[in-house]
């Protein structure tokens, strides 16, 4: 799916489709940046460029979110560590419950609290569709490929490849 116009525009559609929508203008539009809380430190995603990111908003208390997180465990332990993982809670007030979330889950990547910013729309990433949502940077911090709702951990797997380039 090629997208000339804002990501905004990307992440609109994305409400529309229940998986991976290919490779999304790669390369095309500038890199996104926003900040979010991890461990207690205040990060932003340009510190992960250099390696290509999974990166997945989603919500504590959805079930879709939860239920979400089985398959990106899997996709997690598929990859092997050749792409970093980073799940974000849209919920700021929510910051207090994400440590026990991870915990509790057995999530064994990143796990944090986006800005405020990021659940209001007020970032590139424009206004979001429902979580959870996935989306795969490059190693430049540009979105290679996004998709709205729970993905298979083997779909999931195919979108990493193509972006490392398999």
């Amino acid at each position: 799916m090629k997208v000339s116009s804002r990501l905004a525009v990307v992440c609109a559609a994305l409400a529309l489709l229940p998986a991976s929508c290919g490779p999304i203008a790669a390369g095309k539009e500038p890199p996104v940046d926003f900040a979010f809380t991890m461990g207690g430190r205040q990060r932003t995603l340009a510190e992960l460029r250099g390696r290509p990111v999974v990166l997945v908003l989603m919500r504590t208390a959805e079930m879709s979110s939860q239920a979400y997180m089985t398959e990106v465990t899997a996709a997690f332990r598929a990859t092997g560590g050749a792409i970093r993982y980073l799940v974000l809670t849209l919920e700021p007030a929510e910051a207090p419950l994400v440590a026990p979330f991870a915990e509790f889950m057995g999530l064994p990547f990143e796990v944090g609290v986006a800005e405020r910013a990021v659940a209001e729309g007020r970032t590139a990433l424009g206004v979001l569709p429902a979580a959870p949502i996935t989306l795969i940077f490059d190693s430049s911090g540009r979105v290679f490929d996004a998709a709205s709702g729970v993905v298979r951990a083997e779909e999931l797997g195919r979108a990493i490849a193509r972006a490392l380039g398999r």
